[in-house]
């Protein structure tokens, strides 16, 4: 995805920034607003972040109270 974003970016820019889906994943990534090839995979990399602690909780591997304890010692530090 990211290769692809990367080599047809500029052919593609206008289509893209008509999508609200795009405009989505960008926001994700820190967009605020603007569409970039930048704001576009760091909002893919964000959501596949999502998607394994999503899957570690749904597995049972981990639990909302561990992650939330751990950002409660990560931000004491």
């Amino acid at each position: 995805m990211g290769f692809f974003l990367v080599g047809y970016f500029k052919k593609l820019k206008e289509e893209i920034q008509k999508h609200e889906f795009y405009a989505l994943i960008a926001n994700i990534g820190g967009g605020k607003g603007t569409i970039s090839v930048n704001f576009l995979l760091k909002g893919i990399e964000k959501i596949a972040h999502f998607q394994q602690i999503q899957q570690l909780i749904d597995n049972n591997i981990i639990t909302k109270e561990d992650i939330e304890n751990a950002m409660k010692d990560f931000n004491q530090t």
